[in-house]
């Protein structure tokens, strides 16, 4: 019977069926197995994985002695049993090679188990890396089928190498550093192991054990570099037991003479002395990479010297001491071993031939080495002195230089210099003074010029050291036999020599003044002369004197120009002034007469900055004409001047002075003075210059009455002209009642029709200053009915005259016609009530006013605008940030409203109640809110300006309003009117100390107007005087305040200019007999 392959697994049973007919008859017969079944069991069939072959060491001999276990891991993954029938393990070089020594293993595995058995290799294959796998063999234990497989799905490796049964654990040579071709034997220590189980007979060694390889690749034996090599070992013996050591020694003998570094290795062989078959070996190839030495092979070491080099190229005699001559020597070592120095010396040569005693050479201590490195130079320096007697000319300076090399010990020398130096020995320099001479042999008292002339001569053969500061001229009087050196001064020239050759003479100019005041008569002229030898500088060398060979000179009396003054009598002066009276004088001083004395010149400066080209000065008399040919000792001459000044002038102080030039008699020497004895100077300034700045009519709008009878002049208004003074000279200015012009809208000039009167005006302006005349007009009455509509009023041509204070010039003003303003006049109409004008916003009344009757013509209308935002307001709302006086809250913007009518008002008079409502929400300060009031904007300067006095305002908190009476309409507000301090307890001086120069706007910037610039005084009472003063108690500055609280002063004194660097004292007086003292500084 046989089973499907694809028949199900599990218990299947066998039932066997039997049937047949009953002979005879037709019934059949049927009977089955039930009673007695088979049962059998359906498996699937084996089938053998081998899931993974390992090894228990990585290495392995090819010794056919050494071994490897294997462990293989083998699943049957079928149901039935596998019987095994055979199992080998494969290898990847040569399996033949492989020789099986044992195998455990189990007859059968089970279906669906896992089986582990081992196995025991030993080879004698080829070195390298073997991959290990496996291959098992068996059958179905059912069917006896045929099963097996080949591959293991992980497999193992093994690295097979030859027998090592020596291990050294020592290779060292006795040296590391050898130099070529050295006799100085040295030794190489190995000591070796025997790694086996047996006693290892050793071979004779030859030097051929001993490998050296160079570390740039090139290998050879000892003998291809170092040349012989003994071996002997310690033990005294041949043979080495198992486990343990001994050591060789090999003794090397140089020869050869390569160069580099070497690595020493060791091959060693022997036999088992059981079995001399068997030869044991350790080698180079495959070696322990860490046990071996290396040795440095070195050119032997080779000095050569280089060069000698002296410090100076000449020499003299007895040179010594503080003077020695330092000579330096480069020595090299051309090899590459060490250098150890033994000797070096400095030999000196004259006509070829040794001159030692002439010259002594010392070590500079601690400057020496001792040794120089392979390829390395080094230096060495020597000290040398020269004998009195050494021979004179050139001397060759060389140098020996000996050692041994530090490996062998072998002896290195060079005695001659690749470079030598030399130089020559001279004798000494010797000083004298040949001559002293002068061009000159007139000369005059105060002139300068005059030329000395000294011959210096050197005899010796060293160059003489003597720079132009080492001579000293003398001078010396033979009338009474004394010197008057003291009355020369004396400047060497440029182009002098610094010394003198040897055996030359060299010339030195000098070029001499001579007093004033110096005796006249015959002067000799001498030199004193203290050198040094050129080569030896403590050698001093000296002449006092050219004996016979001195300069004469015949030193007479001169003429001396002196300017005693320059003087004026003016001290302010003004650009294009003319007709300026100067004086000058001056005299001669000296001894002699002065010729040729051309006309003086005045001469202007500021500081070091010459101005003369900005004046002209003309002399307008003399004592005398010029040229002068002859100004007598003593004389004495007066010069006037008249000066004009430049339009464009420098202004501030200049400083006045002269210049007068003549000849000396009885030579080519001028004498000139350039400034006087006494000088004068100047204030310049610009010339006083007058502008109007503006002409101002106190209100729009005035009423003419319309009464009857005798024509009496009624309403009167303000007129302000504002004069500002554009120079520096104050200008004395002229104004009056007929200067001011009136013209009506046409043209026409009505100027009669109105009573004009002067109620102010200073005489005087100063310079940079602006004054105010006030004007009082009469509205005319009804008879100059050309006088109503609209009105200009401005100032005649050249109006206000003036006159510059300084020069007497015109400074009238220039633009006096084009500066205007305007006025309407109405005829007045008669109401019998008052009537008032309101208007409320979000239910609540924000502004009243209330208009008395006659205000404003018949069919004036009024409207109201709350919150309007115009440039003029925004203008105004930002000026009151920097406006100490006032202060606003984000709240009191809301009261801000406009008041309009469609016609002019009729009178000036303040009659017009106005009353504001406020949100002084964010007022949190009791005395601010108590300091709330109304403000009109004026739309001319764009500033809030109060209403009325401040005191006739009611300020109604409950109810939150202020009232006020205006006399027209505009823009009103309410802010807080910051009030004066009660007393000065709390003034506050700032920024102090004053630096408007440093950058930082903290500490000060310069006076512009605006608040915050210059020096702020705060927290003053109603009234108050501040008096400025610097600490000697002079005046700088007056400075005022009313009702503002506050004031700032531009750091300028009372003249415009500003003041400098220092510390200042003020003073200020408050209202009653309150005063405060304190100091402020200005750093400029």
């Amino acid at each position: 019977m046989s089973v499907a392959d694809t028949a199900g697994t599990g218990a299947v049973y066998a039932l066997a069926l039997c049937s047949g007919a009953i002979t005879g008859a037709t019934d059949t017969i049927t009977a089955d197995s039930k009673a007695q079944m088979e049962t059998w069991i359906v498996q699937t069939p084996a089938a053998v994985e081998i899931v993974s072959v390992s090894v228990d060491t990585s290495t392995i001999d090819n010794n056919n002695n050494d071994t490897i276990l294997l462990t293989v891991v083998a699943r049957n993954t079928g149901e039935a049993t596998l019987i095994y029938t055979g199992d080998t393990a494969v290898f990847s070089n040569v399996t033949d090679s492989w020789t099986k020594v044992s195998s455990t293993r189990g007859a059968t595995l089970a279906g669906g188990s896992y089986d582990t058995f081992y196995q025991i290799y030993k080879t004698a294959s080829d070195t390298g890396t073997v991959t290990v796998n496996q291959i098992v063999h068996g059958v179905d234990a059912n069917d006896s089928r045929t099963v097996s497989d080949s591959g293991a799905a992980t497999t193992a490796s093994v690295t097979v190498d030859i027998p090592r049964p020596f291990r050294f654990t020592r290779v060292e040579a006795s040296r590391q550093t050898v130099s070529d071709s050295q006799t100085r034997n040295w030794t190489v220590t190995v000591t070796v192991k025997n790694m086996t189980l047996d006693t290892a007979l050793m071979d004779t060694f030859t030097f051929d054990d001993l490998a050296f390889r160079l570390t740039s690749g090139e290998a050879g034996t000892a003998a291809d570099y170092l040349g012989t090599a003994t071996a002997t070992f310690m033990s005294g013996t041949t043979t080495l037991a198992p486990g343990a050591e001994d050591t060789i020694i090999y003794t090397v003998t140089q020869t050869g003479d390569s160069a580099g570094e070497l690595r020493v290795d060791v091959t060693l062989t022997g036999f088992d002395i059981f079995n001399l078959n068997l030869r044991l070996s350790r080698g180079t190839s495959g070696d322990d990479t860490t046990v071996y030495d290396t040795v440095l092979v070195q050119n032997r070491a080779a000095l050569s010297v280089v060069q000698v080099a002296a410090a100076a190229d000449s020499v003299t005699r007895a040179q010594d001491g503080p003077d020695s001559v330092t000579v330096t020597v480069e020595v090299r070592n051309t090899g590459d071993a060490t250098a150890n120095l033994t000797m070096d010396t400095l030999t000196f040569l004259w006509n070829g031939t040794a001159t030692g005693d002439s010259f002594t050479a010392l070590w500079k201590t601690g400057t020496n080495p001792t040794s120089i490195a392979g390829n390395t130079s080094d230096t060495f320096t020597y000290v040398v002195s020269v004998s009195n007697t050494a021979n004179t000319g050139p001397v060759v300076i060389e140098a020996t230089c000996s050692g041994t090399d530090a490996n062998s010990q072998g002896g290195t020398e060079d005695t001659r210099a690749t470079r030598p130096d030399t130089w020559i020995v001279q004798a000494p320099a010797q000083l004298l003074v040949d001559t002293v001479s002068s061009p000159n042999t007139i000369v005059f008292q105060g002139q300068s010029g005059y030329t000395a002339v000294v011959y210096v001569k050197n005899a010796g053969e060293a160059r003489l050291s003597l720079p132009s500061d080492s001579i000293q001229l003398s001078f010396f009087r033979p009338e009474d036999n004394r010197y008057v050196t003291d009355s020369f001064t004396i400047s060497p020239s440029g182009s002098n020599p610094s010394g003198v050759g040897g055996g030359r003479t060299d010339t030195y100019l000098f070029t001499v003044s001579i007093n004033a005041k110096v005796e006249t008569g015959t002067v000799y002229v001498d030199a004193i002369c203290t050198g040094a030898d050129g080569n030896r500088p403590s050698l001093t060398l000296s002449d006092t004197t050219a004996g016979a060979d001195t300069a004469v000179w015949d030193l007479q009396g001169a003429g001396v120009l002196d300017i005693v003054q320059v003087r004026s009598e003016t001290f302010v002066v003004s650009r294009s002034e003319t007709s300026l009276v100067v004086t000058m004088q001056f005299r001669n001083i000296g001894d002699g007469v002065v010729t040729n004395i051309a006309t003086p010149t005045l001469r202007f400066s500021q500081g070091s900055t010459d101005l003369t080209s900005q004046f002209t000065g003309t002399l307008t008399s003399a004592d005398t004409t010029f040229t002068i040919d002859t100004l007598p000792i003593g004389a004495v001459v007066n010069c006037t001047y008249s000066v004009t000044i430049s339009s464009s002038a420098t202004t501030g102080d200049v400083d006045l002075n002269a210049t007068v030039s003549g000849t000396v008699s009885g030579g080519a020497n001028t004498s000139t003075d350039t400034t006087a004895t006494t000088p004068d100077s100047w204030n310049v300034q610009r010339a006083a210059d007058l502008t109007i700045a503006s002409l101002t009519i106190a209100s729009d709008t005035f009423l003419k009455e319309d009464g009857v009878g005798t024509g009496v002049l009624t309403d009167t208004f303000l007129i302000t002209v504002t004069i500002q003074n554009n120079g520096q000279a104050n200008v004395d200015a002229t104004v009056d009642t007929s200067d001011l012009v009136f013209k009506s809208s046409s043209g026409a000039d009505i100027t009669t029709a109105f009573y004009v009167e002067l109620l102010s005006f200073p005489d005087t302006i100063a310079g940079l200053d602006t004054k105010s005349a006030v004007f009082r007009a009469t509205v005319p009455d009804t008879k100059a009915d050309t006088a109503v509509g609209v009105i200009t009023a401005t100032l005649k041509s050249g109006r206000p005259r003036g006159a510059d204070l300084n020069s007497g010039a015109d400074a009238s003003a220039s633009n006096s016609t084009s500066i205007t303003d305007t006025f309407e006049l109405f005829a007045a109409f008669n109401v019998s009530q008052n009537f008032t004008v309101s208007s409320t916003s979000g239910g609540e009344q924000k502004v009243a006013a209330a208009i008395p009757g006659g205000k404003f013509p018949e069919g004036t209308t009024f409207s109201v605008v709350i919150n309007p935002t115009t440039p003029a307001i925004t203008t105004a709302n930002a000026t009151v940030t920097s406006d100490f006086k006032l202060k606003s809250y984000t709240s009191l913007e809301a009261s801000i409203v406009q008041i309009k009518a469609s016609k002019s008002s009729l009178t000036a008079t303040k009659d017009i109640e106005v009353k504001l409502k406020f949100d002084a929400t964010d007022v949190s300060s009791a005395l601010e809110r108590s300091n709330l009031r109304a403000f009109k904007l004026n739309e001319t300067t764009n500033v809030w300006e109060l209403v009325d006095d401040e005191k006739n305002q009611v300020v109604d908190l409950a109810n939150s309003t202020v009232t006020a009476m205006t006399s027209g309409f505009s823009f009103f507000r309410v802010l807080v009117n910051v009030p004066v301090s009660p007393d000065l307890s709390t003034i506050v001086v700032y920024p102090n100390p004053f630096k408007p120069n440093d950058g930082n706007t903290r500490t000060g910037v310069e006076f512009t107007g605006a608040a915050g610039t210059g020096v702020t005084f705060a927290n003053l009472t109603q009234n108050v005087k501040i008096r400025i003063y610097t600490l000697t108690g002079e005046l700088v500055d007056e400075l005022s305040a009313t009702g503002q609280g506050r004031v700032q002063w531009d750091a300028k004194n009372s003249r415009g200019q500003k003041v400098s660097s220092g510390i200042y004292i003020y003073h200020i007086d408050g209202d009653g007999n309150e005063k405060r003292i304190g100091k402020l500084a200005v750093v400029r």
